[in-house]
């Protein structure tokens, strides 16, 4: 029968209850109790009735501990419920028939009356290994309490390796083992037996005996210790095992467990965490590397980076990238141990390693004699080659050797590959950045110096000639009739015509001279260390050669040409005021010659030339006046013309363009719109959506305006009012030029006329603040802008980017 109390409502046992209730039975039948207290401290159950009484067996079976009884005898003769469980014993069988508990018991020695005495009583404990009638035997260690009837209560306590992987060795006070767990046999690779007798060095390879032997020192010395080290098994192979020692009286008791998960999840993660750190190391690599893509002009030194960090983290003795063209590999980046050198080549034969990279365009791996040679070996070197791409196409290849027979890593291709592909990256940014400085400084059409550039470098010949007080000329030359010749054969024939003429003289000029095309038929002769009768010279022999031959079909085409020195002007804008002064007399006199300037030549003018100038100033201040008309006319944009005209002058200068060249194209802004003067009131005045024949009646006011102003602007002047509406993308009018066919200066009135209509009122729509207007300005850049003048009219309306930023 359960003890009353056991149990307390809803069946949850409570450890205090039981102890209370197990010391009144005890008390009850007249025994003497072990105290609640060491119950409770030691977990165990040492309890001695008094006198020769047995104790109540439901007082035992409520124990949750191993509990035996002996006799006088010294058999067993009673037993808890607990000491069934652990031995496995059921209900109704014997728990030892045959003796084999008592002498397990006995042969620790813990059943002979000793001198340690517990609760009043004479008590005993030991460890022992006792056996179970279905399988292995459970090691315990017992407790024993001494009756003074000569009768004794034993309490069993499982050791904490029964049924556990741990090993549980004890050791004496000389380090020898004196009992072991069943586990042993799993984490030594041992039997029990086997260690019983043996100190636990002795079991340990030599490389980790002195670490055991130190840690079994301290354990000794009453410090626990953890250590780990290999066990020889008894297979002759060895396993790790990881253990600690603690200290038990009068030795110690070996905790150990098998450590080869450990030790290889160890190995796991220092290779994880090296294969880590690789990666990072190598990203900080491919970051460098980008970075230099980024800011370097010139691949070189990307390459470079790209060779170097190659050998470097890859682990090869050499990184190198190669240039592939036909059958040659020509070196481009050396870097590690190479001896090779920028500008080596070698053959690549068909069969080779490198070889089968330009037959398949993929990564190879093998022996290379061609890569060998360049470092002076005659062994075939071990290679890794991945190919680098421009445009699709085969270019190259970044290539990791080793020397000396040595191989490259395992597994390096797919780290070769990404620096190849930055290679590629760096070979296409630097020849992207090539094509946009070409297109930034070269005229299209004739391949020549385009306006800006032949500012740029007029500005650095005028102070270097200065500086070293050296001669320097500039011719202008002008094609005489060039807009009759267009209007006659069409614009396909002008500029086959404006082409041979660049090609002529530019292949008049020195090396060291500069031949751009400045104008629509207008071409700009810079030569250093030239005075101005040997510039003369020069010119006339390329007007004799152009005037020697057809220039289009059997038409000629003749030249007119103005040359001035430096000696004759004070800087470079006046040098090329007189220039075009001195040419202006040449077309004035007759065209087809070429005139020096001179103070004297201006003033040789006839009365009638004079005349002819001051008509063209009185033209064109009348035109001024029929611009005005126009802004009049139609309120809504009322001083248009003339903001226009002031904004693209502005951003010319902003462009870098000298004064009287900016107030040149002022002149052509103010007339942009003078063609309106062509559109019916109806159509230019309507109040709604424009049909689309209305529309194409406006859109002929461009073409109009050159017309009206042909005999009082320039040529170039006139270009610029007629292709004013033209795109970026060539989607405008009236001609669909594109890029760099639209003349730079329709380029900048384009912009200055956008700017005007989106931030002026007007009632085609809303007002636009200056952000959004600059916003949709940057919007339009390469489409119907360019991006030049778009950049030079936002640095004169909002200052340079970086107070842009700022503000």
């Amino acid at each position: 029968m359960t003890p009353r109390g056991f149990r307390p409502p809803g069946g949850q046992q409570r450890r205090g209850e039981v102890h209370t209730d197990v010391q009144a039975r005890t008390r009850a039948a007249g025994g003497t109790g072990i105290p609640r207290t060491d119950l409770t401290s030691h977990g165990q159950a040492v309890i001695a009735g008094a006198g020769g009484d047995a104790l109540p067996d439901a007082v035992l079976d409520a124990l949750p501990v191993a509990v035996a009884v002996l006799g006088h005898d010294g058999t067993l003769t009673q037993a808890n419920a607990a000491l069934r469980r652990l031995l496995r014993v059921p209900a109704d069988r014997p728990v030892d028939p045959d003796g084999a508990v008592v002498a397990a018991l006995a042969a620790t020695g813990v059943l002979a009356r000793g001198s340690r005495r517990m609760a009043g009583l004479v008590a005993a404990t030991a460890t022992a290994a006792l056996p179970r009638p279905d399988g292995p035997g459970v090691a315990v260690t017992v407790t024993v309490a001494h009756r003074p009837d000569g009768t004794s209560v034993l309490s069993l306590t499982p050791e904490a390796s029964s049924g556990s992987p741990d090993a549980i060795t004890r050791h004496d006070g000389d380090g020898v083992c004196v009992s072991a767990s069943p586990a042993v046999a799993g984490v030594y690779g041992r039997a029990p037996s086997e260690l019983v007798g043996v100190a636990l060095p002795d079991v340990v390879v030599a490389d980790d005996r002195a670490d055991v032997a130190a840690a079994a020192a301290r354990a000794l010395a009453g410090h626990a210790t953890a250590v780990s080290f290999r066990c020889e098994r008894m297979a002759g192979t060895a396993s790790w095992v990881d253990a600690v020692l603690a200290p038990a009286a009068p030795g110690f008791v070996c905790d150990a467990r098998d450590g080869t998960l450990r030790v290889a999840a160890e190995a796991g993660y220092r290779a994880r965490a090296e294969r880590a750190e690789r990666e990072a190391t190598e990203h900080d690599a491919l970051r460098r590397v980008a970075m230099a893509i980024a800011i370097e002009s010139d691949s070189a030194a990307a390459q470079a980076m790209v060779a170097d960090e190659v050998s470097r983290l890859i682990g090869s003795d050499v990184g190198m990238v190669v240039r592939i063209d036909g059958r040659t590999a020509t070196v481009t980046a050396t870097g590690g141990a190479s001896v090779a050198r920028v500008g080596d080549s070698f053959e690549i034969r068909d069969g080779s390693t490198i070889g089968r990279l330009a037959t398949t365009d993929a990564t190879v791996r093998g022996r290379c004699l061609h890569v060998a040679a360049l470092h002076g070996e005659t062994d075939p070197a071990w290679v890794v080659a991945t190919p680098v791409h421009n445009d699709g196409q085969l270019w190259g290849a970044v290539i990791a050797s080793g020397r000396e027979g040595r191989p490259v890593p395992v597994g390096a291709e797919p780290r070769v590959e990404r620096f190849a592909e930055l290679a590629s990256v760096a070979i296409v940014a630097a020849e992207t950045r090539a094509r946009l400085a070409r297109q930034a400084t070269t005229d299209p059409l004739t391949g020549l110096a385009n306006h800006r550039s032949f500012h740029e470098r007029l500005r650095t010949e005028v102070e270097r000639a200065h500086r070293y007080n050296r001669p320097l000329s500039l011719a202008l030359v002008d094609l005489d009739h060039f807009k009759r010749f267009n209007d006659t054969f069409g614009h396909q024939a002008g500029d086959h015509v404006l082409a041979k003429v660049a090609a002529q003289l530019s292949g008049t000029a020195r090396r060291s001279e500069l031949v751009a095309r400045v104008g629509g038929e207008e071409f700009a002769w810079l030569m250093p260390e030239t005075g101005a009768d040997t510039a003369l010279g020069a010119v006339e022999r390329a007007r004799a050669l152009m005037g020697a031959e057809a220039a289009w079909g059997d038409e000629h085409q003749t030249l007119s040409a103005g040359v001035c020195d430096l000696a004759r002007a004070r800087d470079g804008d006046e040098l090329f005021r007189h220039a075009d002064a001195a040419l202006y007399w040449a077309k004035a006199n007759g065209r087809n010659q070429a005139c020096v300037y001179s103070p004297e030549v201006v003033d040789s003018m006839s009365p009638e030339e004079r005349a002819r100038r001051a008509d063209r100033s009185r033209t064109l201040g009348a035109l001024r006046s029929l611009a005005r008309a126009v802004d009049a006319k139609d309120t809504a944009t009322n001083k248009h013309s003339v903001r226009v005209a002031a904004m693209a002058q502005r951003a010319a200068i902003a462009l870098g363009w000298g004064r009287e060249r900016a107030e040149y194209l002022r002149d052509a802004a103010l007339l942009h719109d003078v063609g309106k003067l062509g559109v019916p009131d109806a159509i230019l005045l309507k109040q709604g959506p424009l049909s689309l024949e209305e529309y194409e009646v406006v859109k002929r006011h461009s073409a109009l305006g050159a017309e009206i102003t042909s005999d009082v602007l320039e040529p170039e002047q006139c270009g610029w009012v007629r292709h004013h509406h033209e795109r970026w993308d060539g989607s405008g009018y009236p001609d669909a030029l594109a890029g760099d066919a639209v003349p730079i200066g329709s380029r900048i009135i384009a912009v200055a006329d956008a700017w005007d209509v989106m931030t002026s009122v007007h009632p085609y729509g809303a007002v636009l603040d200056p952000a959004a207007a600059a916003g949709e300005l940057t919007r339009g850049v390469g489409t119907q802008f360019w991006g030049p003048a778009v950049e030079a009219l936002l640095r004169v309306v909002f200052g340079p980017p970086a107070l842009r930023r700022a503000a």
